[in-house]
């Protein structure tokens, strides 16, 4: 944990763009930790927005054997950072996520915005996109996006540890990229639970890098005026 967040926050610092690529969805939170530092750097007492792209809410306040620190507790830890309040997050593409009494408390009593893959089939992916970064982007000074592979469909990505059904398409993920680059406030960026092993195809990886490179575009490549 102390790692990831030296690593992020020393990136940071020098002005970069941090991308993280993982593994485990616990990830978010030391990268969220070492971003925020950062930016505290930068400016006095900062503002920041967090987007949570995935079909699981991973905000849980324990989780069994696993405790407080895990994949599935990570957004709750970052949500107790200073830098961040409730009406700053959202997640998008919930599928068949599982609330507890605890986890609908907050939903209730905040407002949280929870957006699920049914919400983009019946409104479409830029209708709801929108609506999280008009919440996550409202009066803060970045915003740090986590993307876990498992919001594409297992049919589009079989390659991770928790396979669902229901979830959004390639086509969409794809969408979703294009529309995430439009907005320069995001400043850093994890993609997370892309297991190779797990899809001989290689159609999983070659959806994450394709994502990754579309919404980077902008940090990678030149554009070049051919008129």
């Amino acid at each position: 944990t102390e790692s990831i967040k030296q690593g992020v926050l020393q990136i940071v610092q020098r002005g970069g763009f941090p991308v993280v690529l993982g593994g485990d969805h616990y990830v978010p939170y030391p990268c969220f930790e070492g971003f925020a530092l950062g930016i505290a750097e930068r400016k006095s007492k900062p503002r920041l927005g967090y987007l949570h792209i995935d079909s699981h809410t991973d905000f849980w306040d324990e989780l069994g054997t696993g405790g407080r620190y895990n994949h599935a507790t990570a957004v709750r830890r970052i949500s107790e950072n200073q830098t961040i309040s409730y009406k700053n997050m959202a997640w998008v593409g919930l599928n068949g996520t599982t609330l507890d009494a605890d986890q609908y408390r907050l939903l209730r009593n905040h407002k949280l915005k929870m957006l699920s893959s049914k919400d983009i089939r019946e409104r479409g992916i830029a209708e709801v996109l929108k609506e999280a970064i008009e919440a996550v982007a409202s009066d803060v000074d970045a915003v740090y996006v986590s993307i876990d592979i498992d919001v594409v469909d297992g049919s589009h990505s079989p390659g991770t540890t928790a396979v669902v059904f229901g979830g959004i398409t390639a086509l969409e993920f794809m969408e979703m990229m294009e529309i995430l680059r439009e907005y320069p406030i995001i400043k850093a960026v994890d993609l997370c639970e892309v297991s190779p092993l797990y899809d001989s195809s290689g159609r999983t990886v070659r959806l994450a890098a394709s994502g990754l490179i579309t919404l980077l575009r902008s940090q990678l490549f030149d554009v070049v005026d051919l008129d």
